[in-house]
């Protein structure tokens, strides 16, 4: 299993497997993604900026990650530990409904942080919703220690504070 890439011809179905994550979310009270993110254009720009890849087995795909080094304007008030280090950050980090549960998400994590190595990057950063607990789980175990909490006021009331997380490569 490997990163790859997503080039126009993935923007069907990886559009099919976020929306099939925020409807697993949305079922289960987690109202982390909606349609302002990420939605159709995010996907079509992180396409063009080659920011997206997929994560596949044996050519069914299983998740989805886009890696790059934007972080969001609220991330400003986070007391960072690694400040003078190369951050690579990771957003929209997707594991399919169907595929839960078997290691995926461990194993894209991982992956995400090769690729970081592998590009000079020198610490991983990222944002997670505090109710997501398989995600805040997932993170936790790989040695991401959270720095800070930010208010996304974008987002539905009782979904808009997320923590932030970082962790040395």
């Amino acid at each position: 299993m490997a990163l790859e890439k997503a080039t126009p011809g993935d923007l069907e179905s990886v559009e099919s497997l976020y929306q099939s994550c925020i409807a697993h979310l949305n079922g289960r009270g987690i109202y982390q993604w909606n349609e302002a993110y990420p939605n159709r254009q995010t996907f079509i720009d992180s396409i063009a900026r080659e920011e997206l890849f997929l994560f596949n087995d044996r050519e069914e795909l299983v998740g989805a990650v886009m890696l790059n080094r934007v972080q969001a304007e609220e991330w400003k008030t986070v007391p960072w530990q690694f400040t003078r280090e190369n951050p690579l950050v990771i957003h929209g980090l997707v594991i399919s409904p169907d595929a839960q549960g078997r290691g995926y998400g461990k194993k894209l994590l991982a992956l995400c942080e090769e690729y970081g190595r592998q590009n000079s990057f020198t610490a991983m950063r990222l944002d997670a919703f505090p109710e997501n607990a398989a995600a805040v789980s997932l993170y936790e175990k790989a040695g991401y220690r959270k720095r800070g909490a930010v208010t996304f006021g974008y987002k539905p009331p009782g979904h808009r504070e997320y923590h932030c997380y970082e962790k040395l490569l």
